[in-house]
């Protein structure tokens, strides 16, 4: 019976210092690892708000277009007019999600991911940005990998294995293994609406002639 309480007591303090609230006290999915119960939270969790490289990972490509960052001042039927004096109408299809930090713990196999990293001499990547994409836009992501500036490597891929820090991930015609470096940005975008636009929410927007086709709640 003492020691039962004993495991109980363990399991209830490791669970009480975890960093995010979603892992609970949930069994992990299939495939996935326990985190490491001697880690920080640092160490699993994304401590600080996301990079410039991490916002524009969960966006499409601005091409002609310009992404602004700002709050919102109002939101009407003329369209949305931010702190910064910028203003724009909605395009009627225009994707609305929202973003959130999360921890290495709250990765899945299965999640379909968009991950920023270097290719090591070994073939792994190590990632610095880890996108989480919503299952109603991950069809319309091509998978696979391609270079990036600065010699980084996007690769869009989902999650088939996990273990601590490290990943693998499959893609059409190959695969990668992961390790997302102490410091990697660990987001993941929900889905959201035109109504969910309110007055103080800081958003990025990108805007091609003054109308908004992809907007990021922050």
């Amino acid at each position: 019976m003492i020691r039962c309480y004993v495991v109980f007591a363990i399991f209830a303090a490791f669970f009480l210092s975890a960093a995010c609230s979603s892992s609970g006290g949930s069994k992990p999915a299939a495939g996935t690892a326990t985190p490491d119960v001697g880690a920080s939270a640092k160490a699993d969790c994304s401590a600080t708000k996301p990079s410039a490289d991490a916002e524009a990972s969960l966006l499409p490509p601005a091409g002609t277009a310009t992404r602004v960052t700002a709050s919102i001042q109002s939101v009407g039927p003329d369209g949305v007019a931010l702190s910064d004096g910028t203003k724009f109408a909605l395009a009627p299809n225009a994707r609305v999600v929202r973003q959130e930090l999360v921890c290495m713990s709250d990765l899945k196999v299965g999640m379909y991911v968009a991950i920023t990293g270097k290719r090591q001499p070994d073939n792994t990547v190590i990632a610095s940005i880890v996108s989480v994409f919503p299952v109603s836009i991950a069809a319309n992501v091509p998978s696979g990998q391609s270079p990036r500036p600065g010699g980084n490597l996007m690769t869009n891929a989902t999650i088939s294995e996990i273990s601590g820090r490290t990943f693998t991930v499959t893609f059409e015609g190959g695969g990668a293994k992961i390790t997302a470096a102490p410091d990697a940005q660990l987001v993941k975008q929900t889905d959201a609406t035109i109504a969910d636009l309110r007055a103080g929410e800081l958003i990025t927007a990108t805007v091609n002639n003054s109308v908004s086709q992809s907007i990021l709640i922050q």
